[in-house]
């Protein structure tokens, strides 16, 4: 299957201005989140996990490893294994990118050779701080979990967590991804079938006995986690657009975990669902309340699931 052309953060539907914040208020997603360079098949929201490095002593030093030729490095291109990722493969090309272990630091490994202050390195999972941004992509066969922080952004894969310094410079981001797009498992470098391709979730069948007249059909479920997608979006008291029901505006990708309680329920067109919001870091705050999840054609949530 050929891959779709890359989505931006922008393209999502334009929320419309009694659910979103004032024009002078409201978060744009204006950045390309991924490079021409390397297509992704989609932007799929994902449940968010603990991933991300706390100050846990650092493992003695090991040597990364070059492994020998395989089908499966292109001409020109390397293969390594990380001794604090035995579990995956990083298929680098060399004129970009090369192995800089730090003395003592056995979760440094790679420096680009042309952009300062590019890198890629392991990093312990364990709790985060707040990022400005959750969200997750697929690159190459895997779907990878994002905590951005703009200068720079963890992405995680199950049993590794890798940090992408320098993750505002657009080149610098372009060849980052296209090292995490080639990464395989040890098993399907050795031989094993490699992994199904990963694609966004099938639709839903609609709820039975729920009609909301002008109003698209839900994809939000009762257990459902949820993300964001409009560009900022009201939690309110209660399911309606009484401006003084408004509670706490949240931006899209905002770092929090949005888990469904119940509904839905329909009012002029809005589909609104109960949720329970969660700051994510140490001690988040928990504040439950309504958000619409879609205003006629438009949709301001989307299901959040990872699928490891």
């Amino acid at each position: 299957m050929a891959p779709s052309p890359t989505p931006t953060l922008a393209a999502t539907l334009a929320p419309t201005p009694s659910e979103t914040a004032p024009s002078e208020t409201s978060v744009a997603a204006t950045d390309t989140l991924t490079p021409t360079s390397t297509p992704l098949l989609a932007i799929i929201p994902s449940a968010t996990h603990t991933l991300l490095p706390t100050d846990a002593p650092t493992p003695a030093p090991a040597s990364v490893e070059e492994l020998p030729p395989s089908a499966l490095a292109p001409a020109g291109r390397i293969a390594l294994l990380h001794p604090e990722a035995p579990d995956y493969v990083f298929i680098i090309d060399p004129a970009l990118w090369q192995v800089d272990q730090q003395p003592g630091n056995s979760l440094s490994f790679l420096r680009h050779t042309q952009i300062q202050d590019c890198r890629i390195d392991i990093v312990q999972p364990s709790s985060p701080d707040q990022p400005g941004r959750i969200y997750s992509f697929i690159l190459g066969r895997r779907n990878w979990l994002v905590y951005d922080y703009r200068v720079h952004a963890y992405l995680g894969q199950p049993q590794m967590v890798l940090d992408l310094q320098n993750y505002l410079d657009t080149g610098c981001r372009r060849d980052q991804l296209a090292v995490l797009a080639a990464v395989l498992s040890w098993d399907e470098y050795n031989g094993a079938p490699t992994s199904t391709q990963v694609y966004p979730p099938t639709p839903r069948p609609p709820l039975a006995e729920f009609t909301c007249p002008g109003a698209s059909v839900p994809r939000l479920r009762t257990g459902d986690q949820a993300i964001i997608t409009a560009d900022a979006l009201w939690l309110r008291a209660e399911p309606n657009q009484d401006e003084a029901k408004k509670m706490t505006l949240y931006p899209q990708f905002a770092p929090v975990t949005i888990d469904v309680l119940e509904g839905p329920t329909c009012h002029a067109e809005y589909i609104y669902w109960k949720v329970r919001v969660t700051e994510v870091k140490e001690g988040g705050s928990t504040i439950t309340g309504w958000l619409a999840e879609s205003h006629g054609s438009d949709y301001y949530l989307a299901p959040w699931n990872l699928g490891w």
